[in-house]
């Protein structure tokens, strides 16, 4: 799934001659929903991948048809499905694969369709060292999609948390401080596969998740 399809630049030109927009604004609405629908996988999700070929077929291609469809479109696919992205995918920039830069999933798409971006997973492999530091360069990344509500970072295939122990003490503070940042988000979690030791780790986890602004914000009203 291809994170940027060319579109023309400027405003939208007048199309009085073209069928679809001679019907009602909800109808279209309908129309780019089915449109835009793609099937998700066993667990309700669609993941996007890089692609670097734009001639890939995908139901985004849609929004290069013009402008106008563009502008009304470009927030409906990532509305409408629950989307998981890796994290180097996510934050690619400066990154090079099969010869070509790759500039990252936030800084490629346009504003109209981040608007439409709501609930979020992102996956971090790597193990606990690795995890950790991809799963704080996930969550600054994020603070550009002005309307992320649900954040899931995903931690894959970890190691065993005595393994890294040292590193999570270093690294815990880092995402502290970029958890903080994601004033637009009001749900946010920790999800690891596959550990023997998920409660233990889940602990300082949680901590994290507690310096969310708008659980800072709940306990405050609580408090009231």
């Amino acid at each position: 799934m291809p994170s940027k399809v060319d579109v023309p630049t400027g405003p939208p030109l007048p199309q009085e001659q073209c069928l679809l927009f001679r019907i009602p604004p909800e109808l279209r609405n309908f129309i780019y929903e089915l449109a835009l629908e793609v099937e998700p996988d066993s667990d309700g999700e669609v993941t996007l991948h890089r692609q670097f070929r734009k001639d890939h077929p995908t139901v985004l291609n849609l929004l290069g048809v013009c402008r106008l469809i563009n502008q009304e479109a470009a927030g409906i696919f990532y509305s409408q499905h629950k989307i998981v992205i890796h994290w180097n995918t996510l934050c690619a920039n400066g990154d090079y694969d099969h010869g070509l830069r790759s500039p990252g999933f936030a800084s490629t798409l346009s504003r109209l369709r981040l608007k439409g971006l709501r609930d979020l997973t992102v996956t971090c492999s790597g193990g606990f060292e690795n995890g950790l530091e991809f799963a704080t360069m996930a969550c600054n990344r994020v603070r550009s999609l002005p309307a992320l509500r649900t954040l899931c970072v995903r931690l894959v295939r970890p190691n065993r948390i005595h393994q890294w122990a040292e590193r999570v003490e270093v690294e815990i503070p880092f995402l502290k401080k970029a958890v903080k940042r994601l004033v637009s988000v009001e749900e946010m979690r920790f999800e690891i596969e596959d550990l023997a030791d998920r409660e233990e780790f889940m602990k300082r986890l949680d901590e994290v998740v507690a310096v969310l602004p708008h659980n800072v914000r709940l306990r405050s009203s609580a408090s009231c």
